[in-house]
């Protein structure tokens, strides 16, 4: 099994030497892991280290008795938090703990739900009453979604499965449309479903050794409207 234990990078002296090799001899973030190949700390180049303690635990939220592999992180000022994930790795709870050693106290847990696809559907925030909701078509394509900061907004979508319309929680004002090319590249933006007046518009390589990448990126209006860019064979 190839897994890094060490990380530095190469740098460049300005005098004209070039680039060099890092001197292994310096500090550079050490990192060890488990049997499974996990990451159980991480030390830094000032010598402060993260740790992952990974255990199986069970009855771990109230009124939820299952088991989930927990990972409690501490970091190096000795701040603990975790996740415990289900048995398909998907994580179900995120918890936040007072203190910088321990015993520690969670003051906070977030809570995820899934549907049978594994798409992300509801998260409920540590207060126990905000959430926010996500919806989707039978292809997993996200159709809606609704947190307390944005509000509810809404997606459509062409055959090829480009996002040709969003709405956000301004309704009218908050819809913004989208064109593309037969190669479904982006092609335009706009406030307008026929591409009229658009607010952005995108353009590819048409010269006879062009592989079709993005060149320029225009936006109306702006100053300074425009992003471009070149590629070599």
């Amino acid at each position: 099994m190839l897994r890094q234990v060490s990380q530095s990078l190469s740098y460049y002296v300005p005098s004209g030497s070039g680039y060099l090799s890092p001197d292994t001899t310096k500090r550079g973030t050490l990192y060890s892991y488990d049997g499974l190949g996990r990451v159980l700390s991480t030390t830094d180049a000032l010598g402060g280290k993260s740790t992952n303690v990974i255990t199986v635990a069970c009855g771990a939220i109230t009124g939820d008795s299952a088991c989930y592999e927990q990972t409690l992180l501490i970091d190096p000022l000795g701040h603990q938090r975790g996740g415990l994930r289900d048995a398909l790795g998907r994580t179900q709870y995120e918890q936040s703990f007072n203190g910088s050693v321990a015993p520690y106290s969670v003051y906070a847990t977030t809570n995820y739900t899934y549907d049978i696809n594994g798409n992300l559907t509801q998260i409920v925030h540590p207060n126990g009453t905000s959430t926010t909701a996500f919806a989707y078509d039978a292809v997993g394509r996200k159709k809606s979604a609704s947190d307390p900061d944005s509000g509810a907004m809404s997606y459509q979508y062409d055959a090829d499965g480009n996002m040709t319309q969003s709405i956000d929680a301004r309704g009218v004002a908050g819809t913004v449309y989208a064109g593309y090319d037969g190669l479904d590249r982006p092609a335009w933006r706009s406030v307008n479903s026929d591409g009229s007046s658009p607010y952005n518009l995108f353009r590819y390589d048409q010269g006879s050794n062009g592989v079709g990448r993005l060149t320029h990126e225009d936006f109306n209006g702006a100053p300074k409207n425009a992003l471009s860019g070149a590629y070599d064979f």
